[in-house]
């Protein structure tokens, strides 16, 4: 049996990594690895004025200071750091010229900066680089629900330390609400309370971060769903790091097992998975897409049809991912069929051998390694770097379950 431990979550490592800078103390983190777009963010809040020391898996933080004039934040190639480094940027310093590279160069930045701009702020472009300047401003933000949740998640972060109310209306229902849930839960932990109304949100006043001493991130599941697909798939593997109590809304990823036959239970700390006869099953992973790449790898070891729906409302990058995935699929000799809002696979059958492309993607190239087994002399992964983004013990862990890395 393999046994690895789940890497940190991205997604509650950003966020207690922000609450700490806002503090007023200096603060300790347990993190373990950090991965590219969680070091993005800490260099963000370093040119903001925190200060951060890394020893022996424990990130000591020392809160920012002083509001900077201007300064250039590179956002690399993480979305989640470019979302949340806007408002809070507006709100630490008077200006500020924010860069990156890849394919973040090409989203837009809109709803947000458009709700920003009715605020008062100046925007010189709607893509990267462009500098913003102004100063965060209490009151209504309008914001469409079924859009990124980071911009929804962005604000309550930053609004509560201004000086008057504010409150932020949905005008649609909230799209990826747990990744919100999770923004509210942090807070809290950290003296931020909100109010989660019927239309919206609304923030009180005047608040002030008071995060614990020492705190922990827990392991990612969007992660550990690869190494637990593997399991059901090829073996027997151990997972441990992932908290039970989570609001992470990848926690799903057990039922999906479930879902497929696979045999995935509860150890103390820990998932154990077993190899399982999989059977196809049907999904709809719109509001948890950061899954469908380790659903497809399950669909492909599972005998029969697995049919993934609703992908009309996959946002642009998750549904970019799954046409690139797609196409690797496709040179590897998968038996798919792709509509506008379906996706029909029919799994347990050889795959070819052949050279693929991670397209820069760490969750494609999870992907793509995890079903090497299928292919009678594996693949040639072009782009295998791109795990360190969220998970650069990867090819690690992948190599002591048994995978083969030359």
């Amino acid at each position: 049996m393999g046994e690895i431990i789940s890497p940190p979550s991205k997604s509650c490592a950003h966020r207690r990594i922000i609450a700490s800078c806002l503090g007023s103390v200096d603060t300790q983190i347990k993190i373990g690895e950090i991965c590219e777009d969680v070091k993005a963010t800490i260099s963000c809040l370093d040119t903001l004025g925190a200060k951060f020391r890394y020893e022996n898996s424990v990130l000591t933080v020392s809160p920012i200071r002083e509001r900077a004039k201007s300064v250039v934040l590179d956002v690399k190639e993480s979305s989640s750091t470019l979302r949340f480094m806007l408002p809070l940027s507006l709100m630490l310093c008077q200006e500020a010229k924010i860069i990156g590279e890849g394919i973040l160069l090409l989203q837009p930045i809109s709803p947000l900066s458009d709700e920003l701009r009715r605020k008062g702020f100046v925007f010189n472009g709607d893509k990267l680089p462009f500098v913003v300047s102004g100063k965060l401003k209490p009151g209504l933000y309008n914001l469409k629900g079924d859009l990124s949740s980071q911009f929804v998640s962005s604000l309550l972060m930053s609004l509560p330390l201004l000086q008057s109310d504010s409150e932020i209306v949905l005008s649609l229902p909230l799209f990826k609400e747990s990744y919100v849930a999770l923004t509210i839960k942090i807070l809290k932990e950290c003296g931020i309370f909100i109010e989660k109304g019927p239309s919206g949100i609304f923030i009180c006043k005047n608040q002030r971060y008071t995060p614990a001493l020492i705190s922990e991130v827990e392991g990612d599941y969007s992660l550990g769903a690869f190494p637990l697909a593997l399991g059901c798939a090829c073996g027997e593997v151990k997972v441990s790091g992932l908290s039970m109590d989570t609001m992470q809304g990848e926690r799903e990823i057990i039922s999906i097992i479930r879902s497929f036959g696979g045999k995935v239970e509860r150890e103390g700390s820990s998932f154990r998975a077993v190899r399982s006869s999989l059977k196809g099953t049907e999904l709809s992973l719109e509001n948890t897409p950061d899954l469908i790449p380790p659903a497809i790898v399950l669909s492909l070891y599972a005998d029969g049809k697995t049919t993934f729906s609703n992908l009309t409302k996959l946002e642009k990058k998750d549904e970019k991912r799954l046409s690139l995935l797609l196409d690797n699929l496709r040179a590897m000799g998968a038996d798919f069929k792709r509509s506008k809002n379906e996706l029909v696979i029919n799994g347990k059958k050889p795959l070819k051998s052949c050279t693929v492309s991670s397209f820069k993607d760490h969750r494609i190239a999870m992907a793509l390694a995890c079903l090497s087994p299928l292919c009678s002399d594996g693949i040639i992964l072009e782009g295998c770097e791109a795990v360190k983004r969220s998970y650069p013990s990867f090819f690690r862990d992948f190599i002591s379950l048994g995978g083969k890395l030359r």
